[in-house]
């Protein structure tokens, strides 16, 4: 026999499906049904959870006549909580797909009745071991096939988790829109309708693919490839949400960063929205700024066309957070390689966020001194103008009034980096020397700023080779001996070895022992070969032995170098 319509064996049941340890009240009745069988003492209504009875959501038809048969009804094992737990346990510690396996198994030998829950949970350890690399998308196809060998049906869930599995092998540049293509045809074979998160999670798989795009097969990704995502999920009868939104312009700002995409397309994908019924809000129009800033330095946008958002974001009645005004000042950033006059109208940007009751942060920082290291072809002195940032932001000194209201940024190591490059630009404008790098060097340990990763040693460097002179030579051994050997770099090497290739025989001997420490770290590349070649530091023999060794290892190499080893 079976249990009665919404009574499920569980935790805290004994054979008869009933809870012993509930009401009383409960077990005078079951007493009463063995007595009086054909009484009804109990009308044709649902019992309450507080008994210990696990009820579904509609009434049921349960009176004392149904215990007898509960009582003799055989007892069907179910999930423990314990195992729930476990896997769940075991995902929430990061545990491998190996474990989840074994826990898997185990049960499957104790008879033990799997749910959907199980096998979700099951497919998201997966995903976790595919995003560290210690299993495939295959692997998450296994998870699903054991779901169905256990005899149930994998619902739209579980189907979004497998997706969304896919979408971290996307990651690893290791599934194409195909793998995505193909779960949604595995969900119409098995009566699953896909959801607004399927297709969500198969735009992020596209955005994934354009993060690897050099580690993949498969046709390219473009913003029409978002498109015809969307018309499927038209096609499927499924709305688009604001995420569904969102993610189609994440995907076309990743095209945007190798001029794939125009600011048109993220037009579109507003007007897209309008005729969806959904009014785009304010993180899809600071998505849309992305964008913006990503064509502008490509050349494919100006900072007109960011202040055109901004003045569509006040019709809307969006008002614009500290996000909007430090992208629209990337944006400026990166349209000043190309236009004049960057530095003011990105002044004006931070008086606009100041009047919005707004403080500058961290970021604001740097979009500025980006802003003034592309201006610098136009600046008499670049250095001044990026020390006058410094001075107005991190420590609210100059001219500037409406900034002495606001809090004091704190630089970042990004920070003094990007004033590095500046004070090169002034350098070689010879409107500063090497003790301008290094007097920045001393205000980084001033604000605590102690680390001096990679970047911030080749801009250093890239000082001493501008300056050129005796003392440069002292200062950038010193910041080369500063800086750990696992931190260097081969644009490290070659910044060393441009300085000691140009003293001439006083400085032969060191750059021949900067070379041969490159070559054993391995950090001989297709850019400091061409160094090598330009500079003529290194005789012929030397120049191929490390040509042919780079062609061995099929290490990129640009055409100018093959052309370069060709006329020696």
């Amino acid at each position: 026999s079976s249990q009665p319509e919404g009574v499920k064996s569980g935790a805290g049941m004994d054979d008869s499906g009933l809870s012993m340890r509930g009401s009383p009240f409960l077990k005078v009745l079951l007493l009463l049904s063995l007595v009086l069988p054909d009484a009804c003492w109990v009308a044709h209504r649902p019992l309450s959870s507080r008994h210990g009875m696990f009820l579904s959501q509609k009434p049921r038809k349960a009176c004392c006549r149904c215990f007898p048969v509960v009582l003799h009804a055989k007892k069907e094992a179910a999930m423990p909580p314990e195992k729930e737990l476990s896997i769940k346990d075991l995902l929430g510690r990061g545990g491998s797909l190996l474990e989840a396996n074994q826990l898997f198994e185990t049960m499957r030998s104790e008879n033990y009745n799997f749910t959907l829950k199980f096998f979700t949970t099951f497919m998201s350890v997966c995903g976790q071991d595919i995003r560290r690399g210690r299993a495939t998308a295959d692997d998450a196809y296994e998870v699903l096939s054991k779901c169905k060998e256990c005899g149930l049906q994998p619902d739209a869930i579980l189907y979004n988790a497998l997706m969304n599995t896919v979408a971290q092998a996307a990651w690893r540049g290791e599934a194409i829109l195909s793998h995505g293509s193909q779960v949604i045809s595995s969900m119409k074979e098995d009566g699953v309708q896909p959801d607004a998160y399927t297709f969500n999670t198969l735009l992020d798989v596209c955005t994934k693919m354009m993060m690897k795009q050099g580690r993949r097969s498969g046709a390219p990704v473009t913003p029409m490839t978002g498109f015809s995502v969307v018309q499927l999920m038209l096609a499927n009868g499924v709305s688009p949400d604001q995420y569904t939104f969102t993610s189609y312009m994440q995907l076309c700002v990743k095209c945007a960063e190798r001029s794939l995409a125009s600011p048109r397309d993220g037009e579109r994908i507003v007007e897209m929205m309008r005729s969806q019924g959904l009014a785009p809000s304010l993180h899809v129009y600071n998505t849309l700024l992305d964008l913006i800033a990503k064509c502008a330095s490509h050349k494919k946008a100006e900072l007109e066309d960011g202040e055109r958002v901004l003045e569509r974001m006040a019709a809307d009645g969006i008002a614009p957070n500290l996000v909007t005004f430090n992208t629209l000042l990337e944006c400026c950033a990166n349209s000043a390689r190309y236009s004049q006059g960057g530095l003011a109208r990105a002044w004006g940007i931070v008086e606009l966020l100041v009047d919005s009751k707004l403080s500058p942060d961290r970021f604001t920082l740097n979009a500025l001194l980006k802003t003034c290291l592309h201006s610098s072809r136009s600046l008499l002195d670049p250095l001044h103008e990026g020390t006058e940032i410094f001075h107005h932001l991190c420590e609210h000194k100059g001219r500037r009034e409406k900034l002495a209201g606001c809090d004091i940024v704190k630089p970042d190591l990004i920070s003094f980096s990007i004033l590095m490059s500046i004070c090169e630009q002034s350098i070689l404008k010879k409107r500063a020397t090497i003790k301008s790098a290094d007097l920045i060097i001393k205000t980084m340990k001033r604000d605590a700023v102690l680390q001096i990763d990679t970047g911030l040693c080749n801009s250093f460097l890239a000082c001493a080779c501008a300056d050129g002179s005796e003392e440069a030579v002292e200062s950038a051994e010193e910041m080369f001996d500063a800086i750990p050997a696992a931190c260097r770099s081969s644009q490290t090497y070659g910044r060393m070895l441009q300085l000691h290739g140009r003293r001439g025989d006083a400085g032969m001997g060191r750059a021949r022992a900067l070379l041969e420490e490159a070559e054993q770290a391995g950090l001989v590349d297709g850019r400091l070969l061409q160094l090598l070649i330009e500079e003529e530091m290194e005789d012929e023999e030397t120049l191929r032995r490390i040509y042919e060794e780079l062609k061995r290892k099929r290490v990129p190499m640009n055409q100018r170098v093959h052309e370069l080893m060709a006329e020696m």
